[in-house]
């Protein structure tokens, strides 16, 4: 005689009785069934007394009912070694005691490093400029889209607010066959617009005069943006006199 339906079980009593999907409602042999478990507030899951079928309708935790419990704090560490970002930041040939070595003229052995979080907002301006047996004893200091010995145009008083230029000789030491910035130069604080620099020229006034040397500079980040503080580090203009 035929077999009445029965559902997803199979006709093997290995497998144990029938037994009914207490979510589906389809009946399965009771090896094809399981108990589900789920989180209820606490941090091991619970078993919800529903027995399901693993083919269709068993469910994955719910975490977002679980307790999460936080471990305790760690026990208190001593000779701890951390790195000395301070030395990494600024300079690392340093004595014990943290103190940047300097010659006896009390300037750097190396260019300082600048703190990246102080530095983030500050627009770095370097350039090495031909100027075979120039004077740096006058140099009035220009900023320039483009070339100016083809037609750049001056924007220096788009980064400054200001078309006057500034006398940076003092800032700048000669020998015979060099001159380069032993301090920083200061074009601006905070830039009064965004603009973008790719060449520097020299000249022997504040406004009109003569183009004494230029060059093309470098830009770090390439765009000075409205806002940043523009300078130039020392010794990052060069000034090859040879």
């Amino acid at each position: 005689m035929p077999y009445r339906p029965h559902g997803r079980a199979r006709v093997n009593p290995a497998l144990g009785p029938w037994k009914v999907c207490q979510r589906c409602g389809f009946w399965y042999s009771a090896a094809d069934l399981v108990w589900q478990y789920d989180f209820l507030g606490g941090s091991t899951p619970q078993n919800l007394n529903i027995q399901v079928c693993s083919r269709t309708c068993l469910d994955g935790f719910s975490y977002s009912r679980m307790l999460l419990v936080l471990p305790p704090d760690p026990p208190p560490q001593h000779n701890l070694l951390p790195e000395t970002f301070a030395v990494d930041e600024t300079n690392f040939l340093t004595t014990e005691d943290g103190d940047i070595l300097t010659t006896q003229g009390s300037d750097d052995l190396i260019t300082s490093i600048p703190n990246p979080g102080a530095d983030a907002n500050t627009t770095y301006l370097a350039a090495t400029l031909d100027y075979p047996g120039g004077s740096v004893a006058v140099l009035y200091l220009d900023l320039f889209s483009g070339d100016p010995t083809a037609g750049g145009t001056s924007i220096l008083a788009t980064v400054t607010g200001s078309s006057t230029r500034t006398n940076v000789a003092s800032s700048v030491e000669a020998t015979a066959t060099f001159a380069e910035n032993t301090v920083p130069i200061v074009i601006t604080s905070a830039s009064a617009a965004t603009s973008t620099v790719t060449h520097i020229g020299f000249y022997t006034a504040a406004s009109g005069g003569t183009l004494l040397v230029s060059g093309s500079v470098s830009a770090t980040p390439p765009t000075i943006a409205l806002g940043t503080a523009v300078t130039i580090r020392a010794p990052e203009l060069y000034f090859d006199l040879t």
